[in-house]
């Protein structure tokens, strides 16, 4: 036995176990003759012994002792005539040690757990926000294109499932910036997307930032062309 381990894990199991004053007197007495023996598995001592080491009466130790083994912290036997009674102590290094293994384990699972718990809560937050801030593409048309009439929803609803929410909100917002005030012209937006084979977002925006670039260079080349298209009629005209 070890006799610090022993009483870490004596004190641990009456965190959950009840004994009285003098129980717990008499199983230090009786851990400390065993630990002065040698850590035998039995050992004898006298009720006089135990007397004088716990300041006990002999009906108290007695009480005691009963109450121990009672509990399973040891074994006793009488023995015949004046010889004093035999003892063995009950380890509890073995309950010490797995009870310590299974609180680091749960410590330990808490930790680990805490975490993910923690980040999945944050999801959550995270997403009930998007959810509130989402827009209705229902909502979006009808506030800038007017009602939704019966034979346009299931077309409207059709773009929806196929290229999203986000998208088709996208193609009435571009709608509305360019002036254009009905759904038709929120489909050409889409059918154009989807020619140019673009489902995603960012696609969406890359490829619209790219032609306000190149739309100057196209009307300053229209210009261009439509500039020397007069000058050869002019001179046309003069010969």
């Amino acid at each position: 036995m070890n006799y610090i381990k022993e009483i870490n894990a004596f004190y641990d199991w009456l965190e959950t176990n009840q004994l009285s004053q003098s129980d717990i007197v008499l199983w230090h007495a009786l851990m400390h003759i065993n630990n002065k023996s040698g850590w035998k598995a039995q050992f004898t001592v006298a009720i006089s012994v135990l007397e004088v080491k716990t300041g006990l009466t002999r009906r108290t130790i007695e009480r005691a002792r009963n109450r121990l083994y009672q509990v399973g912290l040891i074994d006793w036997k009488s023995r015949k005539g004046n010889r004093a009674s035999l003892y063995e102590l009950k380890s509890l290094c073995g309950n010490y040690d797995a009870q310590k293994a299974v609180k680091n384990d749960v410590e330990s699972d808490a930790q680990g757990v805490a975490q993910p718990v923690d980040i999945t809560k944050r999801n959550e937050t995270k997403q009930k926000e998007e959810e509130v801030t989402r827009e209705n593409p229902v909502t979006v048309y009808e506030q800038n294109f007017g009602i939704m009439k019966p034979l346009l929803q299931e077309s409207f609803l059709a773009w929806c499932n196929d290229l999203g929410d986000d998208v088709v909100i996208a193609a009435m917002k571009l709608a509305v910036h360019k002036g254009g005030r009905t759904f038709s012209y929120v489909e050409s937006i889409l059918k154009e997307w989807i020619n140019e084979g673009l489902d995603d977002l960012n696609q969406i925006r890359t490829y619209e930032e790219n032609k306000k670039k190149t739309v100057p260079f196209r009307k300053q080349k229209q210009q261009k062309t439509d500039s020397s298209l007069f000058d050869e009629l002019r001179k046309e005209g003069g010969s």
